[in-house]
């Protein structure tokens, strides 16, 4: 792949040579062996990675080379789940591909091959996409690596257990000022990059935001994730001003810091970790 071959050849009679062709530039001699190299992109985030939705578009933008200029090709790609090495399937259980047709101006450029749909049962996969470039229906270059990070789309997920500071029990004593920890655990982050989690105390009963001093209860952390998976806190405090016996559940959602767009979201009155 990304080669180009040069045919020489020699005609010989009673083993001595008559006749010679051998010329590296004659293009009737030559014949190319294409590569390409794709790199994919969540077209929200603008990086490798997306929040599970109902609408999720990817696009992979793939590299070729040694291609004939002028010539009409076609890129079609297939989204796979890293983890099984199986064809991804999305929410509605259906494969995902796409296709692109293409006249290559010269022999080296870049097209793009767009993929769209619903993911929101995708939190926590890593999704590769291959793809297969044809010439009048034929196979001629492929790129199909479940371990290339270039061609990797991860998905991240997050769950919560909520508690009291101190004992982290799930009853917490109706004392003047309360204190609830969230511990949060991420799965699927980029390494190195830097987060954001938002948290907002829901009233159970209501559905709605807990109110103190007319605004909803809310707090949040920066972190950098280390490695993909790990955990890290989020602490409310607030008045108690008679709050009674109800049940609080916390809604966490994660951002990436570099562009403020989502990565991750757990919100579900009746998670018993959030409760």
């Amino acid at each position: 792949a990304g080669k180009v071959t040069v045919a020489f050849e020699e005609l010989l009679i009673e083993k001595k040579s008559i006749a010679v062709h051998a010329d590296l530039n004659d293009k009737p001699q030559t014949v190319r062996f294409p590569r390409i190299q794709t790199t994919a992109l969540d077209q929200e985030t603008g990086v490798n990675l997306t929040m599970a939705a109902e609408e999720i578009t990817v696009v992979d933008k793939v590299g070729y080379q040694h291609l004939t200029a002028d010539h009409q090709y076609s890129l079609e790609g297939t989204l796979m789940d890293q983890e099984t090495g199986e064809l991804l399937r999305d929410d509605d259980r259906r494969t995902v591909t796409a296709e692109t047709v293409f006249t290559a101006e010269e022999a080296e450029g870049e097209a793009e091959v767009k993929f769209e749909f619903g993911g929101v049962s995708l939190a926590g996969k890593t999704v590769v996409v291959f793809e297969t470039l044809t010439f009048k229906e034929k196979p001629i270059a492929k790129h199909e690596d479940l371990e290339d990070e270039k061609q990797s789309v991860y998905i991240p997920s997050i769950r919560t257990a909520a508690a009291g500071k101190g004992d982290g029990r799930k009853e917490i004593l109706l004392t003047e000022e309360i204190t609830i920890v969230d511990q949060i655990e991420y799965k699927n982050l980029l390494a190195g990059e830097e987060y954001k989690a938002v948290g907002t105390v829901m009233d159970k009963e209501t559905g709605e935001a807990l109110i103190r001093d007319g605004k909803p209860v809310t707090a949040e952390c920066i972190f950098t994730a280390k490695e993909p998976s790990g955990k890290t806190e989020v602490e409310f405090t607030f008045k108690n001003e008679e709050i009674g016996e109800r049940e609080l559940v916390i809604f966490e959602r994660l951002y990436m810091t570099e562009n403020g767009k989502e990565a991750a979201v757990h919100e579900d009155l009746n998670d018993e970790g959030q409760t």
